[in-house]
């Protein structure tokens, strides 16, 4: 509620800033003014999942990139959200903005531009404008990436004064593009003790994927294709857990799946069993794989869409 007033306030106040008088010539006050927030802080979560840690109102870090109609780049800016900022483009009858707000916004993951440079638009999959960092490769999986931190992002080609108030702000609400993912594995020793594989002794490695690499300057899905390894597990009477890791959301045009190996030995692989995990913005899943419980073929299996925060049990269908 207080976040609504605040934004009225900021309305209220825009006719009075720096101009007293109703004779005053306002084309001095007259500036481009943005005003950042996110798109539903009540709905989402932040950070890294390692407890839960509602999105507040309090002010994060952001940063705006701003381009001309045509493209070309004239500057960036760290702002905070929640905060009114004047930025000096008013000499362009309008620009093209994307925005990016993140608890870590200096990292590597966020472009950087030069003066002059160009925002690439390319077709559908092929141009990212935030994209994942590599990792160690696993065996044959070269398309390793790292986990990347949170962050919500948004688009749009606006004039530089608004039209309908020349002293207000233009509003930008940033979307949410990370989710997260752990594994509870149950019964996979016992499982194990009758699979003749040399390496029994050596840990498991477990992965999730494959998602897309990146995210457009619209905020879509674009980039090659990537997993991730979890980075490590704990282990109780047969029972792994992972950690949550974040991830970019899944794909509609790949199902993305959670693997289990022994060095280079995939365990998840008999059966043509379904092993779908979904991954969502703004939604943590947790996946349980039941080594324990037989589930017939084509009768159910591994497979979890969800988008609640619920935790999906989940057969290993063998």
């Amino acid at each position: 509620m207080k976040k609504y007033i605040y934004i009225l306030l900021i309305l209220v106040g825009a006719f009075t800033w720096g101009c007293s008088a109703i004779d005053d010539d306002l084309t001095e006050c007259e500036q481009m003014r943005v005003y950042i927030d996110f798109d539903d802080p009540d709905a989402v979560e932040w950070g890294s999942y390692m407890g839960s840690r509602t999105l507040d109102d309090s002010p994060k870090d952001a940063r705006i990139y701003i381009f001309d109609k045509h493209d070309n780049f004239l500057g960036s800016h760290l702002i905070t959200t929640q905060k009114v900022y004047e930025l000096p483009y008013k000499q362009y009858d309008s620009i093209q903005y994307v925005v990016i707000v993140s608890n870590d916004i200096y990292n590597k993951i966020f472009p950087d531009f030069a003066p002059g440079q160009k925002l690439v638009k390319g077709v559908k999959f092929d141009t990212t404008f935030v994209s994942l960092m590599n990792s160690s490769p696993y065996y044959d999986f070269a398309n390793i990436a790292q986990s990347p931190v949170d962050f919500q992002i948004d688009y749009g080609f606006i004039p530089t004064i608004r039209k309908d108030n020349p002293m207000a702000p233009h509003f930008i609400y940033v979307k949410r593009e990370v989710g997260a993912i752990r594994c509870i594995i149950i019964g996979l020793n016992k499982y194990m003790e009758g699979e003749n594989v040399a390496q029994q002794k050596d840990p498991y490695t477990i992965m999730f994927g494959e998602t897309r690499k990146g995210i457009n300057y619209q905020g879509k899905k674009a980039g090659g294709w990537v997993n991730y390894v979890f980075p490590n597990y704990t282990e109780k009477n047969d029972t792994i857990t992972t950690p949550f890791i974040n991830a970019l959301p899944s794909s509609t045009e790949k199902e993305s799946e959670i693997k289990i190996f022994k060095s280079n030995y995939q365990i998840l692989k008999k059966n043509k069993a379904k092993n779908v995990a979904i991954v969502r913005e703004g939604r943590a899943t947790t996946v349980i794989i039941d080594f324990n419980n037989y589930v017939a073929p084509n009768e159910g299996g591994m497979g979890v869409s969800t988008d609640k925060w619920d935790s999906v049990n989940v057969n290993a269908n063998f």
